[in-house]
This record gives C-alpha cells, sequence and structure tokens, in this order.
C-alpha cells in the first residue's frame, strides 16, 4: 500500500466517524431527539443553530424546545432567539393602558404573568413602570449601547450592565459628540 493510498484510508475513515457523530440524532435532556446542527423556524423566521454539547455529547433542550422559547420583541415584534442581544426599555403602565385599553384588573394579570397579550414579555414592574423585553435588532434598538442581557434558556434575561450603565458607573468624564469628526461639537460632561 502506497502512503497516498494510506493517508487516503485513513483521511476517509476518519471523516465518515465524524459524520455519523455529527448527522446522528442523540436525545436531549428535554427527552426529544436533536442533531447537534439544525433549523428554528418561530414567528415567521428561520435561523440555523446549534446546541452547545457538554463532554458526553448531549444537550439540555432540543431544537423544538428552543423554539417555543422564542419570544416577539415588544417594539417591533420580531423574533427574539435563544442567544440573541435584547434591551430593556420601559413604558409606563399608563401608556400601555391607553393604548391597548387594557383594564386595571387586566393590568395586574399581565404583571403577575411577566407576559402582555401578544407575548412581549415583562422583565420587571415597579411604581407603575413596566420594563419590557425587546429585540437587539439595528432597525429596533436605539444602539447598540442599549444592550443589557441575552435571551438565555429556559426563556428568561441573562442581564448585564449596559454600555450606558457602565459609563454611568464611572467616574470618568462622558463625551456626547453629534459629528466626530468636528471635535468642536464635543460635550464634556
Amino acid at each position: 500500500m502506497s502512503l497516498r493510498n494510506f493517508f487516503r484510508q485513513v483521511f476517509f475513515k476518519t471523516q465518515r466517524a465524524v459524520q455519523r457523530q455529527v448527522f446522528q440524532s442523540k436525545i436531549a435532556g428535554c427527552g426529544h431527539k436533536f442533531l447537534p446542527k439544525d433549523e428554528i423556524t418561530a414567528l415567521g423566521r428561520t435561523i440555523t443553530t446549534g446546541v452547545p454539547l457538554d463532554e458526553n455529547g448531549s444537550t439540555p433542550y432540543c431544537h423544538c424546545c428552543l423554539a417555543e422559547m422564542v419570544v416577539p420583541c415588544a417594539w417591533c415584534h420580531e423574533p427574539i432567539f435563544i442567544g440573541n442581544p435584547i434591551t430593556l426599555y420601559i413604558i409606563t403602565e399608563k401608556k400601555l393602558k391607553n393604548e391597548y385599553g387594557f383594564s386595571d384588573q387586566e393590568m395586574e394579570q399581565y404583571k403577575k404573568d411577566g407576559e402582555l397579550p401578544d407575548g412581549s414579555i415583562i422583565y420587571k414592574a415597579s411604581n407603575g413602570w413596566l420594563t419590557l423585553v425587546g429585540c437587539g435588532y439595528t432597525d429596533c434598538a436605539d444602539t447598540g449601547a442599549d444592550y443589557s442581557g441575552t435571551w438565555m434558556p429556559p426563556g428568561k434575561v441573562e442581564r448585564f450592565a449596559s454600555m450606558i450603565e457602565l459609563g454611568m458607573q464611572s467616574n470618568a468624564n462622558a463625551v456626547f459628540a453629534e459629528n466626530c469628526s468636528k471635535p468642536e461639537t464635543f460635550q464634556v460632561l
């Protein structure tokens, strides 16, 4: 056997073993079969995603369960998939009741459930203010500095400080500029 044939045989055996491992479905912690990489369709949008595997080659959730954890953005109603960055914007209960015609009893029930009728998630409710989970898409979020967390299994916010919050916590001066090419417009706070 030539050296070339030897390497070809070893390579193809290894490649076939990897293909069997990748395309063989396994059982996730939720009890469903899963593939390491698959499509998720939710709220009219489809993405291809992989699931993190532990040392045993298993994962807590299959792609079907991950699709059920997708929620709509409170503002633009685009889907927020597991692992997506999220924003947390605030709206008053009064404005929400006026816009949607909610009664006081309905509003209290929504706060208790943590979800509005359109599926939007209430992150926090206090003193007449509601903090709603929004997406991080550039069409919706004001800036990337507003990212305040990540949407994680089993459908909850993994919170971190936004860039704006970090800036407000530091003792350094903040610089705001309308046009970065004109330093004379910079405002130091």
